[in-house]
């Protein structure tokens, strides 16, 4: 008797294949909920928190900045963009206050996980945060803002805490002929927090030719370097990384069709 694959067997291929995709299509294709749709995305592009995190995402969003809310239902798409403002919470809703931009009252309790995606989408990287409810659907998604070109903001990016240590040290003295103690030193050692963002504008310029900066591992930063092509002892070898890029575009193309290139997405939203 041949063994019939279950509906969602084939998910972690089809996001492998094209990560670009859709949820909500691939969810509505397969059967599956969109929680179990972006748990098959590769491991480098995923990874979650628990649905107590809500509160605490939602703060930390509340700190970057203009960002993209959308919410995806069968009747339409609705977005908006700016600023999301700090909630919240208060008989049994996360409340976050207006009167103009995202505003409302949110029910947390419902949130059974958070996920944080950074995917390819149409030939841009995406960041986004999506709230899953017990259903495993999505109550909302949170977009990282791009600046005027279109490219991810990197002060959205996360953050970090940097310990540094300072050695300090003084001295005193005494003039009193009765005190036994003539001077007195005292050194220590003083331990410091600040916070700094994951990576920087003058980071990403100042990167010589072939490096890069990845987010992989679940988001873990790598500097990676690229080891430049000397065409001098292989004749087959690209002149440079331009060459190299301008080869991967050509052999890529055929990957995206025609349909998808003339798909255009109003507003700010960079994609569902």
């Amino acid at each position: 008797m041949m063994a019939v694959a279950g509906p969602h067997d084939d998910l972690a291929a089809v996001m492998a294949a094209d990560p670009s995709v859709l949820f909500e299509d691939i969810a509505r294709q397969h059967g599956a909920t969109l929680r179990q749709v972006v748990q098959a995305l590769p491991r480098d592009m995923r990874c979650f928190a628990p649905g107590s995190a809500f509160a605490d995402a939602m703060g930390d969003i509340a700190r970057w900045g203009d960002v993209t809310v959308i919410i995806h239902s069968d009747d339409g798409v609705m977005e908006v963009t700016g600023p999301l403002r700090q909630g919240s919470i208060a008989r049994g809703y996360y409340n976050i206050p207006g009167p103009t931009g995202f505003h409302g009252h949110l029910r947390h309790e419902r949130c059974a996980a958070v996920g944080f995606v950074e995917r390819p989408f149409f030939g841009r990287p995406q960041a986004s945060v999506l709230f899953f409810n017990v259903d495993g659907g999505i109550m909302f998604k949170v977009f990282v803002g791009r600046d005027e070109t279109r490219e991810l903001l990197t002060d959205q990016l996360p953050e970090v805490n940097l310990v540094s240590m300072m050695v300090v040290s003084s001295a005193s003295d005494t003039n009193d002929p009765s005190d036994f103690a003539e001077f007195a030193s005292r050194n220590e050692d003083r331990i410091s927090t600040e916070v700094h963002p994951l990576l920087t504008p003058a980071d990403l310029v100042q990167l010589p030719k072939g490096q890069a900066f990845a987010l992989i591992e679940g988001g873990q930063l790598y500097k990676i370097r690229m080891p430049l092509p000397d065409s001098s002892q292989d004749p087959a070898m690209p002149e440079n990384l331009e060459a190299i890029a301008r080869e991967m575009a050509r052999q890529y193309a055929g990957a995206v069709s025609a349909e998808q290139n003339k798909l255009t997405v109003e507003g700010k939203g960079s994609g569902f």
